[in-house]
C-alpha cells in the first residue's frame, strides 16, 4: 500500500511539473505578432487616455495584463489544445460554448477566489482564438466587475 501511495505521489508531482502554464502558451503563440502587454503603468496611461475601460481602483490591484490572438487557422487546434490542458496546473472557473461554436475557458491561479494572483481567459472561435491574462491581487469581486464591464 505505501508504493501504491508513493508511487501516486510521484505521478501527481510530475504532471504538475511538466503541465502547461500560461506563459508557455503565450510564448508558444507569440510569434505570429499578435502578442501585447500591458504593464501597470501602461495601464495608468490607458486609463488617463480613456483608452481603456477598466475602474481606476481595479487597475490599482492589477500588475499586468496580456493579450494574446492567435489568427493561424493552422496553430488553432494546438492553441485549443494547450488552453484546454491549463486545467492541470490552474483552477478552472468555468467554461461556456455558445451557439456559434465559440468556447470560454476561464482559470484563476491562487488559493481560492478570494486571493487570485492570475485570472486567465481563453476564446475560442471558428476564425481565431484569443488569450488574456490579468495578473495581480484580484478577488471574486474583480469578476463581477469584469463581467459588468463585458456586458
Amino acid at each position: 500500500m505505501k508504493k501504491i501511495l508513493t508511487l501516486l505521489a510521484f505521478v501527481m508531482t510530475c504532471q504538475l511539473t511538466f503541465s502547461q502554464t500560461y506563459q508557455d502558451v503565450i510564448n508558444n503563440f507569440k510569434d505570429d505578432g499578435n502578442y501585447v502587454e500591458l504593464t501597470k503603468d501602461l495601464l495608468k496611461v490607458a486609463i488617463d487616455a480613456g483608452q481603456v475601460p477598466l475602474e481606476k481602483d481595479f487597475v490599482k490591484r492589477i500588475d499586468c495584463m496580456k493579450f494574446l490572438a492567435v489568427t493561424n487557422a493552422e496553430k488553432l487546434e494546438a492553441f485549443t489544445k494547450q488552453v484546454k490542458a491549463l486545467e492541470v496546473r490552474y483552477n478552472r472557473l468555468g467554461d461556456e460554448e455558445s451557439e456559434d461554436g465559440e468556447k470560454m475557458f476561464l482559470f484563476y491561479d491562487g488559493e481560492d477566489t478570494e486571493k487570485m494572483t492570475a485570472l486567465i481567459f481563453g476564446i475560442v472561435k471558428a476564425d481565431g482564438g484569443q488569450f488574456i491574462v490579468i495578473e495581480g491581487n484580484l478577488s471574486s469581486n474583480d469578476l463581477d466587475d469584469l463581467s459588468k464591464m463585458a456586458d
